[in-house]
């Protein structure tokens, strides 16, 4: 599994069929996300790839899209993922 922001590792990944979680904030989802993912979209704003280096509803930091996705929500995702696999894990006493 890779989790990721959208960018060129993203897109490695899925060429070489690895299960990934997408974040997308300032990329338009609708460009660039793959169905087979885990795509978590801000829920603030998103798709306006930081034109010019501002945020374009006012924010002082570009980032409030990123910062909306909550870190607990990514890894509940990666953990669903994981147990969706049934695979047994043997441990060593």
């Amino acid at each position: 599994m890779h989790i990721d922001i959208d960018g060129a590792c993203s897109h490695i990944a899925w060429a070489l069929r690895t299960k990934s979680i997408i974040l997308f904030g300032p990329t338009d989802a609708k460009y660039s996300m793959y169905p087979e993912n885990i795509n978590i979209v801000s829920s603030i704003c998103g798709g306006c790839w930081h034109r010019f280096g501002k945020c374009v509803i006012g924010e002082e930091k570009p980032s409030v899209c990123m910062n909306s996705i909550n870190p607990e929500f990514v890894a509940e995702k990666a953990i669903d993922y994981i147990n969706s696999l049934n695979i047994e894990i043997e441990r060593e006493i």
